[in-house]
């Protein structure tokens, strides 16, 4: 900042001695004229009159710059300040606006980064927080049940019982890691879609049967899977995971002897797919937080021990890489519907 300061510095004199010059130069127009007036008889009084006009216009100009260089310094002053604060973490500065319409735009730029800087330092802050509870916890019950292996506080009858917990624990932990990773590939844009024409109900077709066992554990009845609509223009891996998670979402959610529902619809622009379950559903302030990081309701937190609270984050992460997107509709006590988009041009 020094170096621009002494550089808006030595810009100012050069500006100076240029107006100077000029004034200078009119004066002396001024005084060959006035000297040769003939209607100026004393030749002493023209040059007198001249001399002090050249030194009002000189003491003028002098104090006009001088207070345009101040106030410009002090602008300038002010936002260096402002920039470092933001530099440091320190968001709560407040920048005065100046009357100059160039200085309004670039505080008013600068306010905008600051608003940015900050959300983005809560948002890492927060993720941070997250990231680290929810591997604390797998780590604190795989360190208390293998000291208590180890010191012989679990008998070797239930070791075997321990040690199927500590493996699905390093699962859990597999998992979180990897979902970490497949969110932080589609936010760099490490990850790019392959496009291609894609049927849909095939898709969900394919992940129901994986979870054929669950479904008749359950009892629950899938409905809507014949549809006219069932081509979309996609990458064919990336909605199969969006898939993927919704209907593991509905499994797991959905009432006993209940429904998972399909719907398949479009327009002129976009294709539509819901995936609707029966369940306790999700009150208003949860249909809110749903795709937040880390967020899991307290139905999931009771009846899921597996889950990150990823899944529909990278859902809308994916979508957002299609120009898509996603939105849940629910009644508590009735039912949890997720809808997504997905454009039918390409991307």
């Amino acid at each position: 900042m020094n170096k621009t300061h002494s550089l808006f510095k030595k810009y100012f004199l050069i500006l100076t001695a240029v107006i100077l010059a000029i004034a200078f130069a009119v004066s002396g127009v001024l005084l060959l004229v006035l000297s040769k007036s003939v209607f100026v008889k004393n030749k002493y009084i023209a040059l007198i009159s001249v001399i002090i006009l050249v030194v009002m216009i000189i003491f003028a100009i002098a104090v006009v710059l001088y207070f345009m260089y101040k106030r410009t310094s002090t602008t300038l002053c002010k936002m260096k300040m402002f920039a470092d604060n933001i530099s440091n973490g320190n968001f709560s500065q407040k920048l005065s606006f100046s009357n100059s319409t160039e200085f309004y735009q670039l505080e008013n730029a600068l306010i905008d980064l600051s608003d940015a800087v900050r959300k983005s330092d809560e948002i890492k802050n927060q993720f941070v927080s997250n990231v680290s509870h929810e591997l604390r916890t797998p780590i604190t019950s795989i360190n208390g049940f293998v000291d208590g292996i180890i010191d012989g506080t679990i008998p070797p009858e239930q070791q075997p019982h321990y040690l199927e917990l500590i493996s699905e624990e390093l699962k859990r932990l597999s998992r979180l890691t990897k979902l970490l990773l497949n969110l932080e590939q589609l936010e760099s844009g490490a990850i790019k879609p392959v496009m291609t024409n894609v049927n849909i109900i095939n898709i969900a077709v394919d992940i129901l049967n994986t979870f054929e066992k669950k479904l008749n554990e359950k009892g629950l009845e899938i409905l809507g899977l014949k549809a006219d609509c069932s081509t979309i223009f996609a990458d064919k891996d990336m909605i199969y995971q969006v898939m993927y998670n919704l209907i593991e979402n509905a499994v797991k959610f959905a009432s006993k002897n209940g429904y998972i529902e399909f719907t398949f619809r479009e327009d002129d622009n976009y294709n539509y797919i819901s995936v609707k379950n029966s369940g306790d559903g999700l009150s208003e302030s949860e249909k809110q937080k749903v795709f937040n990081r880390f967020y899991r309701t307290d139905s999931s937190r009771a009846n899921d021990t597996t889950g990150a609270g990823l899944g529909l984050n990278i859902v809308q992460s994916i979508l957002s890489i299609h120009n898509g997107t996603i939105s849940v509709d629910s009644i508590k006590g009735e039912y949890t519907q997720f809808t997504f988009s997905i454009p039918k041009l390409s991307i």
